[in-house]
């Protein structure tokens, strides 16, 4: 009975690992966005580079206009990103600083 609880601990301890490293995973900023997005803000506002996402009166309102922005963005800065590295950039700014609605319009 020991071995079947211990192997069962075991498990459970797997899955739970594994869904916190997801979860912390997606906390990670996507590859460029260091670069390409908070020293551009940071050069804007003269500090730190995520006041934009935190401000009061912060211009993006929804999760489309977001995504509109992180488009937009992407293309001044020439960045080269893909549709996909662009959704990655969005998804990761809406969890950490948004928390909109996800719209698929």
């Amino acid at each position: 009975m020991t071995g079947k609880l211990a192997l069962l601990l075991l498990i459970v301890l797997a899955i739970a690992k594994s869904a916190w490293a997801n979860e912390a995973s997606s906390l990670l900023a996507p590859a460029g966005y260091q670069e390409a997005c908070t020293d551009c803000h940071a050069a804007m506002v003269g500090g730190m580079g995520d006041h934009l996402y935190r401000r009061h009166n912060r211009l993006i309102q929804n999760y489309t206009q977001l995504s509109q922005r992180v488009n937009y963005c992407s293309q001044g800065a020439k960045t080269g990103w893909s549709l996909q590295h662009n959704q990655k950039v969005v998804d990761y700014l809406n969890q950490r600083y948004y928390h909109f609605k996800k719209t698929i319009p």
